[in-house]
């Protein structure tokens, strides 16, 4: 992106929100849309030598009553109007409140532990607190909560006849929550199957369109709290209700929305001013430790990195994989020790949970034997396809989904492969039906001579990010090439493995990952309006 254009862009776009911002928080009092938020959505631009942060639209959040549905797309009309007059993009999410609303029955499931007494309706019992917890064994995100929710009951022998936990699976069959739960003992909750997945009647009835999602219920049936359980405060809240009392942090009175609408956020030259002072006091410890942890993203030890001051919170955001376990614990530590005496943190690390594949015996083509051998296997086919190297290579490059000699992405997995088999990162490649005459890779770089791959990509399903060239990838099973050295080396200095990693083989552009728990995200504001 232009520079020069991005600069100009950034001063114009600051000062037309100062005046639009305020016409759309009067809107959202007169439409009840609550909890109104505004942040930008910036992209990266290279400018004087550095990188820097410019802001590329205007992202809305907020909420709305479910029986304000009129309301709430009158509002969204409304103010994407007001935007788009000043010549500003913006985006619009507002999600439904369920609060006070009845917990709709869920017809059809199935008791995951006793699947032969068939189909039965679901419902909160009368005079026991609820947690509903909607999952799948897919999404890696739901599995601390489903574990931190078998350690509540365990810990809490008191809420028996009180309170009880229901996991609700949206997995494609009943088979895997079964194996799932009986692998993980977590027997002290209550599972159900719902078949239909994202389609189920449950799911369009509570807007679920994405999990882990949890609805907190009473003893009368009435929804009190949803969302996603990490930021329920669950361990507090079900007590509170148990006793009959209000959630943490109510202090209004039933339907009184007047507070909540309210945007009690620093104003953004407010929240610049303040970064601004925070970053000049600690100037020292921050590039400190900056330096550090975006070393950690170069060498794919973290993900999503992110430094925030939201209002009175420095927020610290990464992801990590459970390899470096022991360096996320040196960098709490130094969290701590530079900046836990000087500014509340909100810290918002998340282990990025890991799939496992297991190697296959011979070839579902042609069945030759695949033991001590480079072999594929799908990353979809349940039970697992696997092939050998013939089958697949020696079929012509292929230009659309009809072509592939598999119809879905294949991991290659090496012969030096044994670690890794536990580490994935990626899974359930699907190829877009759309036609790919063009063999780009949209922007990608090999990390091994950062030249953007043309023709084949080798996505490594094990690290961060980091992708492999097909010349690269040739070299690295070539010792006697003369950049045999040097590529081993440069893959090291991104913590890649070029012989023991697994792959995902991507012919051309236009894959797409059909796992939900993993998306792109552009980065988010720093700071909010």
């Amino acid at each position: 992106i232009n520079a020069e254009y991005m600069g100009t862009h950034k001063i114009a776009m600051e000062s037309e929100c100062k005046e639009v911002v305020p016409e759309v928080r009067k809107l959202a009092i007169e439409k009840q849309v609550q909890n109104l938020k505004f942040e930008t959505v910036c992209v990266s631009v290279y400018r004087g030598g550095s990188i820097s942060e410019e802001p590329a639209e205007v992202g809305i959040s907020g909420n709305f009553q479910t029986t304000k549905a009129k309301e709430k797309d009158e509002f969204a009309a409304a103010a994407q109007k007001m935007f788009e007059d000043k010549k500003i993009q913006a985006s619009i999410e507002l999600e439904p409140v369920f609060k006070g609303m009845p917990f709709p029955t869920i017809k059809k499931v199935i008791a995951v532990l006793k699947k032969d007494d068939g189909e039965q309706d679901l419902a909160p019992k009368a005079g026991e607190v609820t947690l509903f917890d909607f999952w799948a064994t897919w999404c890696g995100p739901c599995q601390g909560p489903m574990a931190h929710n078998q350690e509540m009951i365990a810990k809490h022998p008191e809420w028996a006849g009180k309170a009880r936990i229901v996991g609700v699976s949206i997995d494609d069959s009943i088979e895997a929550p079964i194996k799932r739960v009986n692998e993980k003992g977590w027997t002290n909750i209550d599972h159900y199957w719902v078949p239909g997945g994202w389609g189920a009647e449950i799911c369009k009835t509570m807007g679920i369109n994405g999990i882990p999602f949890c609805a907190l219920v009473d003893g009368s049936g009435v929804i009190q709290l949803t969302g996603h359980p990490a930021s329920m405060a669950l361990d507090t809240n079900i007590p509170l209700l148990i006793a009959g009392k209000p959630l943490a942090g109510e202090d209004k009175a039933e339907g009184d929305h007047s507070d909540s609408i309210k945007d009690k956020t620093f104003t953004y030259e407010q929240c610049r001013e303040a970064m601004k002072e925070f970053t000049t006091a600690n100037a020292p410890d921050i590039s400190k430790l900056a330096s550090f942890m975006l070393a950690g993203v170069y060498k794919k030890q973290f993900k999503d990195l992110a430094f925030e001051l939201v209002e009175n919170f420095l927020v610290v955001r990464f992801e990590w994989s459970k390899k470096n376990k022991d360096l996320v614990a040196k960098v709490k530590a130094s969290l701590n020790t530079l900046f836990a005496a000087k500014i509340t943190m909100r810290l918002q690390d998340r282990e990025i949970v890991q799939g496992e594949i297991k190697r296959g015996a011979k070839c579902d083509k042609c069945s030759a034997s695949l033991v001590s051998e480079d072999q594929y296997c799908c990353t979809i086919c349940k039970p697992e396809k696997y092939f050998c190297l013939k089958c697949i290579d020696n079929v012509p490059s292929p230009t659309k989904s009809s072509e592939l000699p598999h119809e879905h992405g294949l991991y290659l997995i090496q012969k030096a492969s044994a670690a890794s088999l536990e580490e994935l990162r990626f899974f359930n490649f699907a190829m877009n039906e759309k036609e790919a005459t063009e063999k780009t890779h949209g922007g990608v770089r090999c990390d091994c001579c950062r030249a953007s791959p043309i023709g084949i990509r080798w996505k490594c399903a094990v690290c961060a990010d980091v992708d492999i060239c097909e010349a690269c990838f040739k070299i690295a099973k070539t010792p006697t090439d003369p950049k045999y050295a040097e590529t081993v080396e440069k893959a090291k200095g991104v913590n890649h493995d070029l012989h023991e990693h697994i792959y995902v083989k991507m012919d051309f552009g236009g894959w797409i990952n059909l796992y939900p728990g993993h998306q792109l995200i552009i980065s988010q504001l720093q700071p909010p309006f």
